[in-house]
């Protein structure tokens, strides 16, 4: 239970946080693997750290996109969580769209919910970040009437890893 000396703060994370050569949810904190079931694996995340002399808890849980089975049950996640962290890749094809779905997915299930858009740019070519942010604002932005922090991913260190987080508490501090 959260004090005045501590916040806990449950969340999802969604997308392309572990592909090969890069591993975001190694680096965000201490992760388990729980049993797989037909709903897919789950994965668990935690993370603590001091933040204005309070300790902040954090347990993120991992959204498989790929399991059929998933897609029903994972609602009930969106609903229990205080922030989602959607990872977005800008040079796959139909990046945008995957976007909005999670998105407006994640808001129709949970309006008060806090997000994070993680853009991963890490050993790829660099893209026009201000063209990128225009589309968001465009398409996403604007429908929602909220701007969400995003964070441009260059390489996982604890500075980023720690202004993901930050963003994530934003409301919550």
């Amino acid at each position: 239970m959260a004090s005045k000396e501590s916040l806990y703060f449950s969340g999802i994370i969604i997308g392309d946080a572990k592909n090969e050569k890069t591993s975001l949810r190694e680096k965000l904190g201490e992760y388990e693997t729980l049993d797989t079931t037909h709903t897919g694996p789950f994965e668990l995340i935690q993370h603590e750290f001091k933040l204005e002399k309070k300790k902040v808890q954090i347990s993120l849980w991992t959204i498989d996109s790929s399991s059929e089975n998933w897609r029903i049950i994972r609602g009930a996640y969106y609903n229990d969580a205080s922030g989602a962290i959607i990872v977005f890749d800008s040079t796959e094809k139909n990046w945008i769209d995957e976007l909005k779905f999670w998105v407006k997915e994640i808001k129709r299930a949970n309006t008060k919910i806090t997000m994070v858009l993680v853009h991963n740019l890490i050993e790829k070519e660099e893209n026009d970040s201000t063209q990128i942010r225009e589309i968001i604002a465009e398409k996403i932005f604007k429908r929602y009437k909220k701007k969400f922090s995003i964070v441009e991913l260059k390489s996982i260190s604890n500075k980023e890893i720690e202004e993901i987080y930050l963003a994530l508490c934003e409301n919550k501090l």
